[in-house]
């Protein structure tokens, strides 16, 4: 038995968080297998309108009003713009950089979120997780090692993405008390869905069938993800299963090797490591502290 979790139900908790974060990386392959062929914005449109045609129809049919019923229909709408612009550019930094590489990166959300709490929402922010902010940045150098003559144009979009992912978190945050999980779920789906749709036709290329099929695939997959993760929480509290999205590097490292060739270096674990000792860090003192964790991970 867990701390915390009551028994006989963590199990459940670490086997439907550990299909959500292995349906996220096959979202991540998918994504970087089509941005590699196709604009950018029809990648973005096939994530958000095969998510909606599911999981954001199903939740619709099944919840009625409530899906739609919000105290904050501005902040929702902002919240889910936030998840757009991170989405256009972790799937620009993904064609730019091997997929462990970005992931590992995009683990820097929680460190940011601790320093934008601290500037955004005026929290106050102890030396150790300024600490472990400094420690998790120092791991994103090493892992892209810049250099004066070259720009990492990759890493730089996977950075912004990871901002933009922070700022969601903490509009997320501040929807917590007003909204269900479930509203905030449709209308992630709903807002991607409509912001995307309005840009592709500008950028249309006619997929192939087998492409095709992965645009679905990848609406599926991050669709799936976001609902098997919120039943995670019906099972385990969020101090026990943030810590639990770190396994995505494993699929990442994984599936970057068999579906791309890619294979990290020593520098990119190193880095990985320092970044995850900070996330950690900072999630075992917002535990203490009995405050929610910022979510470990990303999901687009």
């Amino acid at each position: 038995m867990t701390a915390g979790v009551p028994a006989g139900t963590w199990r459940r908790a670490l086997a439907l968080v550990t299909l959500a974060v292995l349906m996220l990386s096959g979202l991540d392959a998918s994504v970087k297998y089509l941005g590699q062929s196709y604009p950018l914005p029809m990648v973005a449109w096939a994530r958000y309108f095969f998510h909606f045609a599911t999981f954001g129809i199903w939740i619709l049919a099944t919840r009625g009003a409530v899906a739609v019923r919000t105290r904050r229909l501005g902040l929702q709408i902002v919240r889910a713009l936030l998840l757009v612009a991170m989405t256009y550019l972790f799937i620009a930094a993904l064609v730019l950089l091997p997929l462990a590489d970005a992931t590992a990166i995009n683990f820097l959300a929680p460190l940011v979120v601790t320093a934008l709490s601290a500037i955004v929402l005026g929290e106050t922010v102890g030396w150790r997780r300024w600490m472990a902010v400094s420690v998790g940045f120092v791991g994103v150098l090493i892992i892209v090692r810049p250099d004066a003559d070259v720009v990492n144009w990759g890493a730089l979009l996977a950075l912004g993405a990871t901002f933009f992912f922070a700022l969601y978190q903490i509009a997320t945050r501040a929807l917590a008390g007003t909204d269900l999980a479930v509203t905030t779920m449709f209308y992630t789906a709903f807002v991607g869905a409509a912001a995307t749709t309005v840009i592709v036709p500008f950028f249309w290329a006619t997929p192939t069938p087998v492409d095709f099929a992965l645009m679905v695939l990848a609406g599926v997959t991050g669709g799936g993800g976001h609902f098997l993760l919120i039943h995670a929480y019906r099972y385990a509290e969020a101090s026990f299963i943030a810590p639990l999205f770190y396994v995505q590097i494993v699929f990442s490292v994984a599936l970057g090797y068999v579906v791309f060739g890619e294979m990290p270096d020593m520098w990119t674990f190193a880095g990985a490591a320092l970044i995850i000792l900070g996330g950690l860090w900072i999630w075992s003192r917002e535990r203490r502290a009995s405050r929610p964790p910022p979510i470990i991970g990303r999901i687009l």
